[in-house]
């Protein structure tokens, strides 16, 4: 393999470490937000449980994506 395809997977891999951290990070404060905000709003039971389920929800498809990039990072090793 030539230094340059080598030096764009070391750069991929990077990359793909960086996102996965930020959608972890990302997936924490939806988890944050999922505690928080439906207690402190003042509505019927409905709109919180909508608020409740669309934060759960956002923090799982954050985990999810961290998950595959990491995967798809480690698999340049």
């Amino acid at each position: 393999m030539s230094d340059t395809v080598v030096g764009m997977k070391r750069v991929d891999r990077l990359w793909f470490k960086l996102i996965s951290e930020i959608l972890v990070n990302l997936s924490a404060g939806w988890i944050g937000l999922t505690l928080t905000v439906p207690f402190a709003e003042n509505k019927d039971a409905l709109v919180k449980f909508g608020l409740l389920t669309g934060n759960i929800t956002l923090a799982i498809v954050s985990l999810m994506g961290a998950f595959r990039l990491r995967k798809k990072g480690s698999k340049y090793d």
